[in-house]
């Protein structure tokens, strides 16, 4: 089968072809007639929202008794339908056909001209892709300039968007300017929001026009207006993001994709350090503003794009500094000494420690920090020797004063939590203090960089690396561990910093560097750490350390252990995990891996197994999940026992029109 015989997919019932606008007609082939004729009620009731289009796939939310996500591929035999909803019936459902009749409704607004599966896009490079008709390219060619001017000119008053994509072929005067621009997408999101003004999960307005207008005046050397319409794209689509659902990253992904596209093209352009400037301004603005952390990466990596001479470091480093924490040492003379504890020369009066009173002999227990007996923590007011011998008063159980430094305590309670995560900074000052650092490095700033980094190490895993780096370079080992292992305790979620972290042990302590592949094949599904562990340990030490982790997965991660036993080679263990798992889901992940073992049974584990799956669930997506399980079983051979497995599965859910339409689609 060639790849014009199937879909994206690899369904070959899906053939590709060009863009097919509906027809009543062939909307009724694939429907009964009560469907069609609920579905032309939805249409024409305008219950079909949020319609957007994105190559030749058409998705839009259909709004009933409940809201159903449809969506129907243009270029796909009899559309391909999908639909969130229950329907159980002969043919599609009314939601499917209400989305084909409003696409047929509205086919020149959103599909344009288009005979393929592009997007709007840049019409010249796309004529010049594919072959001119024979007749048209001969009347161009007969016809004279006087014509072709006048048919131009009535071409290019009509449609807007051929106007300016003419104009910046030409190098003509741009018509719009950026806050032009930025009305036009602002009113895309209005036109696209629903209810409560949002716009709605998996709702993807397509940008592709903007990009390709910016794209072809940069080509043609008008750098400043591409700008103007990259910039439009990242700030617009940037101020609209509180109200989408973004769940698919489709709009994160559009402000990325535009935010660098303007710094590629700030790069190309040959400007003074004064006019570089502004634009490093524009970029910072964006960046130091966000309430998206996501976001303001995007814009930290644009500047460490832009930022390619150390006048343009000096001038980041500037905007930066009035925004970075203030209490930043800036020298290594301005941190306390590592070896001091804070708590001074008579004992423990460290952070946290407050007299009650005034008084020094006296100390108020931290709740985070202390183990509380009864009178310590009650000063005697309740005569108990056990917290919970009897119901107490928080009053009476504390005393007057104690009450008063509790209440004073908790509203502290976000500081608190902040100092428990070891965390003194928001994400978005952790961001900035990030670039900034980036800057001290680049501009070889090395003791203001080393006197941060020792401040501010335990806020992200890439401090705590660099900081590890810098220590190790001034040949301070023993410390260099302390943070290693500060990072081990502050970043456990880090595969990254474990990754550094059994890096770092190889060859300077190998029962840690064990320890370390260890964590990361079990707690982050690393394979290269496991066959890394397997070459560190002596045969005896890894038939303990295999059972170990065959235990763990074994409570844990019980099909990560199938994955184990079949990198081991242990096929046979293997199959019996898949055999004795409930999940119809495991059969067909492994059926690949140890079928072959006893096709016969893993052929009946299916069997029961897929009956009740088929059961639990109505609607043609549960359906086709049922034939990707059927196909998984004709593989396994055995074409008798099937058929009348696929015959009694018909029988016992004929009630189940859907589902027996589904079973002759796939040849079942």
């Amino acid at each position: 089968m060639t790849d014009t015989e199937s879909d994206a997919s690899g369904d070959p019932e899906r053939s590709r072809m060009d863009i097919q606008i509906p027809t009543r007609d062939s909307i009724r082939e694939i429907c009964t007639a009560q469907s069609f004729q609920r579905g032309v009620e939805y249409f024409e009731a305008g219950q079909v929202r949020d319609l957007t289009v994105a190559d030749s796939e058409v998705t839009a939310t259909v709004r009933g008794s409940h809201d159903y996500r449809t969506t129907v591929d243009l270029s796909a035999t009899q559309f391909a339908p999908r639909c969130s909803c229950p329907y159980d019936y002969d043919g599609e459902c009314k939601h499917v056909v209400a989305v084909l009749l409003a696409v047929a409704d509205r086919s020149d607004e959103l599909l344009g001209d288009r005979s393929d599966t592009s997007d709007y896009g840049d019409e010249a490079a796309q004529a010049s892709n594919k072959p001119m008709p024979r007749a048209v390219e001969r009347a161009v060619d007969e016809a004279d300039d006087e014509t072709v001017r006048t048919f131009l000119s009535r071409i290019l008053a009509e449609d807007e968007h051929r106007r300016e994509q003419f104009l910046a072929l030409v190098d003509g005067p741009a018509e719009k300017s950026a806050a032009d621009y930025r009305r036009e997408i602002d009113q895309r999101f209005e036109d696209a929001a629903g209810q409560h003004d949002i716009v709605e999960y998996d709702t993807r307005l397509d940008f592709s026009q903007y990009y390709d207008r910016a794209d072809t005046y940069r080509e043609n050397a008008n750098a400043e207006q591409a700008l103007k319409i990259y910039r439009a794209l990242a700030e617009t689509i940037h101020e609209n993001l509180d109200r989408i659902d973004d769940s698919s990253g489709h709009y994160g992904d559009q402000v990325a994709r535009a935010v660098e596209t303007y710094a590629e093209t700030v790069r190309e352009m040959d400007r003074s350090p004064e006019e570089r400037h502004e634009y490093i301004d524009s970029l910072f603005e964006q960046y130091r503003t966000t309430e998206f952390d996501f976001v303001g990466e995007y814009y930290d990596e644009a500047l460490r794009a832009v930022c390619e001479t150390t006048a343009d470091l000096e001038h980041l480093r500037s905007l930066l500094e009035p925004h970075v924490p203030a209490d930043l040492p800036l020298s290594e003379s301005d941190l306390p000494d590592e070896n001091d504890s804070g708590n001074g020369e008579d004992g423990p009066t460290g952070e946290g420690d407050v007299p009650i009173d005034g008084s020094t002999a006296t100390r108020v227990p931290d709740p985070t920090r202390d183990r509380l007996d009864a009178d310590l923590f009650t000063g005697g007011a309740t005569d108990v020797d056990r917290l919970s011998a009897i119901p107490l008063d928080i009053e009476a159980f504390v005393g007057e004063t104690l009450t008063e430094k509790i209440e004073a305590f908790a509203l502290e309670g976000d500081a608190r939590d902040a100092s428990r995560s070891g965390s003194q900074y928001t994400p978005h000052e952790r961001t900035l203090l990030s670039t900034y650092v980036w800057v001290l490095s680049e501009l070889d700033e090395r003791d203001t960089l080393r006197a941060i980094l020792a401040d501010v190490y335990t806020e992200r895993p890439s401090f705590c690396r660099q900081y590890v780096d810098e220590l190790l370079a001034d040949d301070r080992d023993d410390r260099a561990e302390d943070v290693v292992e500060d990072g081990l305790d502050q970043f456990t979620h880090s595969h990254e910093f474990h990754r550094f972290a059994a890096e770092f042990y190889d060859e300077r302590d190998d029962d840690r560097y064990r320890e370390r592949l260890r964590t990361l094949f079990v707690r982050f599904e690393d394979w290269d750490a496991y066959d890394e562990l397997k070459t560190a340990c002596s045969d005896e030490r890894w038939e303990s350390v295999f059972h170990g982790i065959v235990t763990q997965l074994g409570r844990l991660d019980p099909d990560r252990l199938i994955d184990l036993y079949c990198h081991e080679g242990e096929r046979e263990k293997a199959l019996s995990r898949v055999l004795d798992s409930e999940d119809v889901a495991t059969l067909k992940r492994y059926r690949a891996d140890v079928a072959d073992l006893d096709p016969e049974k893993y052929f009946e584990a299916y069997q029961e197994r897929l009956e009740p799956y088929l059961a639990s669930d109505t609607g043609r997506d549960h359906y086709r999940t049922v034939i990707e399980h059927l196909r998984e079983m004709e593989r396994l051979g055995f074409e008798d026992e099937l058929d009348a497995f696929v015959a009694r599965l018909r029988e016992k859910h004929s009630n189940r029109p859907a589902f027996l339409d589904e079973l002759d689609t796939a040849g079942f």
